[in-house]
């Protein structure tokens, strides 16, 4: 066997990143200047905004392996545009919001609801998706409320909002969740929580 040979002796177990990604198509990966293996999936969606446009890509990510379990965080060249902090939240422009969490902990971004109970960070869309009978042929709450697994390296959010996508990276890349939504509005509310930052992207 050659020297690059996969064989059964040097597998390795890896448990995956639990990301919940909206309709996910066709994902790809490249390597970057750096050497590091970048991903991007383009986000299908249940309907055009504006009657104008429909799908859109998610953040470039970056893949990891730490302690044998696959991680996802943000490129850095993408992260660092967040670098102008902002004491306010607007829905027309892209925010990153970092924040820490704790539990009971609650945050209302226009209307995208997250909490964390349990060691788990939940969404809910409800209020800010569509009639999800156009993606699941039938009316219920499938696709509106998401749950990530039992958190083993801590309780730290960043939060990438635009106008139609919330991207939330937790611990770094532990877990990533990924959600189309449709008309938020400029309410901000919290509670429970430690940290808080925003950024607004400087493009």
């Amino acid at each position: 066997a050659g020297i690059n040979a996969l064989t059964f002796e040097n597998l390795i177990e890896i448990s995956g990143n639990w990301q919940f990604i909206e309709n996910p198509t066709a994902p790809t990966s490249t390597i970057d200047e750096y050497g590091n293996r970048v991903v991007v999936a383009w986000l299908r969606m249940s309907e055009a905004v504006d009657n104008e446009w429909i799908g859109m890509f998610t953040l470039p990510r970056v893949v990891t392996i730490k302690n044998n379990h696959v991680c996802f965080h943000v490129h850095p060249h993408v992260d660092k545009l967040f670098k102008d902090e902002v004491d306010s939240f607007t829905n027309i422009e892209p925010l990153k919001i970092s924040v820490d969490l704790k539990e009971g902990s609650y945050l209302n971004i226009g209307g995208y609801q997250i909490t964390y109970e349990d060691g788990c960070v939940h969404t809910n869309r409800e209020k800010v998706f569509t009639d999800v009978s156009k993606l699941f042929n039938k009316k219920s709450n499938i696709g509106k409320k998401f749950s990530t697994p039992l958190l083993k390296n801590g309780n730290h959010i960043d939060i990438y909002v635009d106008a139609n996508v919330i991207e939330i990276y937790i611990n770094n890349g532990e877990y990533v969740l990924t959600n189309i939504v449709y008309g938020m509005n400029d309410d901000f509310e919290y509670n429970d929580i430690e940290n808080l930052k925003m950024y607004k992207a400087d493009v």
